[in-house]
């Protein structure tokens, strides 16, 4: 009899054992968890893309951003919203400085770099043209026509198929917009939403929308890939706003202040005619519409300045440190410029892009003329002042966003060039040795210059990044034999090289 109480006293012991383990592993799961839920996040938008997303002194808005910050209260999580150039936000969150971007058409090339949420918005693609041109209704009217359009839009990646058009990039809307009134372009490419919004703020007339879409598109927000848990909660917030009614309050809330705005336009035609009922109307709408907005937004303020606050306190330190962190591992120390390290990240991820994009890359490589005899006359301290001054110079005549000098290695810099032909990045070196050269810094009998070599490509299957390296190395060689002090850029022969050398 003791023996058989002793056994299911123990058997007792070992049930309560493994049911107090079962906890402790389901508790830590869930803590896990709700840290890791709690984490902030930051979304990039289109600083160019009113009223879907834009910046607005300083600070980023749009129909988009509303919709992340109800995102944010479904899944109780602070998020950061960026407007900046479409193309750097693409490499920021690629390079994993921020979480998602906002408002990304799906194609097949975006979605082996990116994974993409459930869509919450309807984009539609039409054509803009004088409203005088009868000619063009769809895309097979385009054929020799100057159409423009973004760079890196869905538009473009539909187009390039189409080798009869000729695709004008543009720099921003409003531009583009008045340089299709002028007759400078023929049509233009572009979300309605975004089209009308922009012609309603800058009162450019003449101009009027083709009905049917070009094409259309359920776009929702891109994130990097593997993170699946934040996919999962922002395709169940998507579904709860939905549900709730909550989507739809935005996109009305949007959609009528274009309205009003347009409609505010006609009011002031018709007041030249006199009609002062319809201003007692329009006034009256307006004062409606603004009364029941504020009611509905300032909840929503309020404690999207409470939780914007509470953010910046908290990661003040932390930035600080990522700074800092960011300085030592992607700065070189002596020029303060960008390391070896850096340059080469920057390289593959831009070569990537520009295959998917088909444009070209170009690279420019300059070593300074007979360094070793300025530090045998002169004494490395004076040396890395040289180094100093020369890699100032260099980084002055960089300024487009996206390009990058960085110091190679000893006396050897490296320039990348996005979308730069061999004659972009020629003319931008010859630039770079006659700064370098009115420096007049002293050596023996002569002074301090540079050898540059410039090479240029686009981005294939077939080609590799190494390959432009080897042309833009064997050009400054050349460059080097045929005197210093020059500009070489690499020709197809210098790529043949390249491959019977491989």
């Amino acid at each position: 009899m003791n023996q058989v109480t002793r056994r299911k006293r123990r058997w007792r012991l070992i049930y309560i054992f493994l049911l107090l383990t079962l906890l402790v592993y389901i508790f830590s799961r869930a803590f896990h968890i709700e840290i890791r839920t709690k984490e902030p996040l930051t979304f990039l938008g289109n600083e160019d893309l009113a009223p879907v997303s834009y910046t607005d002194n300083g600070e980023a808005k749009g129909v988009v951003v509303d919709i992340v910050e109800a995102l944010g209260v479904q899944i109780d999580r602070d998020i950061e919203v960026i407007t900046m150039d479409w193309e750097e936000a693409q490499l920021n969150v690629l390079n994993g400085d921020a979480d998602g971007l906002l408002y990304m058409n799906e194609n097949e090339a975006r979605q082996h770099m990116f994974d993409f949420s459930d869509p919450f918005l309807e984009t539609e693609f039409h054509f803009f043209v004088r409203s005088s041109d009868r000619s063009i209704q769809n895309v097979n009217d385009l054929r020799n026509k100057r159409v423009g359009l973004e760079q890196v839009g869905y538009p473009y990646v539909v187009l390039q198929n189409h080798s009869d058009i000729n695709s004008v990039f543009i720099s921003n809307w409003r531009t583009a917009f008045q340089q299709l009134a002028d007759g400078e372009l023929d049509a233009l490419v572009v979300d309605r939403w975004v089209g009308e919004y922009e012609l309603a703020e800058s009162r450019i007339s003449g101009i009027r929308i083709v009905e049917e879409p070009f094409a259309v598109q359920r776009t929702g927000i891109a994130i990097r890939k593997n993170e699946d848990l934040l996919l999962e909660e922002l395709n169940g917030a998507i579904k709860s706003i939905t549900d709730s009614g909550e989507l739809p309050q935005i996109l009305d809330r949007w959609g009528g202040k274009r309205v009003i705005y347009l409609t505010e336009e006609r009011f002031k035609y018709y007041m030249l005619l006199g009609v002062t009922l319809f201003l007692g109307i329009i006034v009256i709408g307006v004062s409606f519409f603004i009364f029941n907005l504020g009611q509905m937004n300032k909840h929503l303020t309020q404690e999207v300045e409470r939780r914007t606050l509470e953010l910046k306190n908290k990661n003040k330190a932390l930035e600080t440190l990522n700074y800092e962190l960011q300085q030592i591992s992607l700065v070189d120390k002596l020029t303060n410029i960008a390391n070896r390290r850096h340059l080469d990240s920057e390289l593959e991820k831009s070569w990537a892009i520009k295959m998917d994009e088909e444009q070209p890359l170009a690279i420019i490589m300059i070593d300074i003329d007979h360094f070793k005899t300025f530090n045998d006359l002169y004494g490395h301290v004076a040396g890395d002042t040289c180094l100093n001054k020369v890699a100032n110079t260099l980084s002055s005549c960089v300024i487009r966003a996206g390009d990058l000098v960085a110091r190679y290695g000893g006396e050897e810099f490296m320039v990348m060039l996005l979308r730069a032909t061999s004659s972009d990045a020629y003319n931008m070196a010859e630039s770079m040795r006659k700064k370098v050269e009115q420096l007049e810094i002293k050596n023996g009998q002569g002074q301090v210059t540079i050898s540059l070599g410039v090479a240029s490509m686009i981005p294939s299957k077939g080609r590799m990044l190494s390959d432009l390296v080897y042309m833009a190395d064997r050009a400054l060689y050349i460059a080097k034999q045929e005197g210093r002090n020059r500009v070489r850029i690499a020709r197809e022969e210098d790529e043949k090289t390249s491959q019977d050398t491989k």
